[in-house]
């Protein structure tokens, strides 16, 4: 329905919305499954609206969903609002809910990468897995509070292992390819990771 059937965008959203459900769950997120496949389905199919429906959750709109309403009923964007994003948590986790799925921005298109989507958020999960998670408020950047000394940080076409060593600036520590920090990159900095699960193989 958001994504009219066009099957990059479809995989994109499936990927993306993997990795943000496994975020959400250890922010405490994980009722809100619904509600964050529709944010998600949004801010793909309908960028600008996402975006003004953010500034009003964040703005204080009582009623934010209402910058997404048409007059015309049988408006894609109507119908699709109506079903996902009517009813609405409280302030505070709406917030939380969107500030999650900044994500979804630092993910490149499939045209973008020569490997596809697929592998950059494949490595996000993975990241995830091993109690990484995206930085508030910087979504391409992952830390693990167990690792507090290592970082990642995702680039259009590139991945950075950064260290820091007794509290100075970050050093890189290594750049990858998406698909090399997937299938042998991360062995460097992640011990328990083991190459060639799902993720690497696609």
């Amino acid at each position: 329905m958001a994504l009219d059937a066009n099957p990059r965008q479809i995989k994109r959203f499936v990927n993306s919305y993997l990795v943000l459900l496994e975020v959400g769950r250890g922010r405490g997120l994980d009722e809100e499954s619904e509600l964050l496949a529709g944010l998600v389905g949004l801010q793909l199919r309908w960028p600008a609206e996402y975006q003004a429906f953010t500034e009003a959750v964040f703005f204080g709109h009582e009623e934010p969903v209402l910058v997404l309403q048409r007059d015309d009923a049988s408006n894609a964007l109507t119908r699709y609002s109506a079903r996902f994003l009517q009813h609405v948590p409280s302030t505070e986790r709406i917030r939380r809910l969107l500030q999650l799925t900044e994500t979804v921005g630092f993910l490149p298109t499939a045209e973008s990468l020569p490997q596809g989507a697929a592998i950059h958020t494949g490595l996000a999960a993975e990241l995830v897995k091993h109690g990484f998670s995206p930085v508030e408020g910087e979504p391409a950047i992952f830390t693990n509070p167990r690792s507090p000394n290592l970082r990642f940080v995702f680039g259009p076409t590139r991945v950075r292992a950064e260290r820091r060593v007794r509290g100075r600036d970050w050093d890189v520590a290594g750049e990858f390819q998406p698909a090399d920090m997937l299938n042998y990159g991360l062995t460097r900095f992640v011990p328990e990771y083991r190459p060639g699960g799902a993720a690497a193989r696609q």
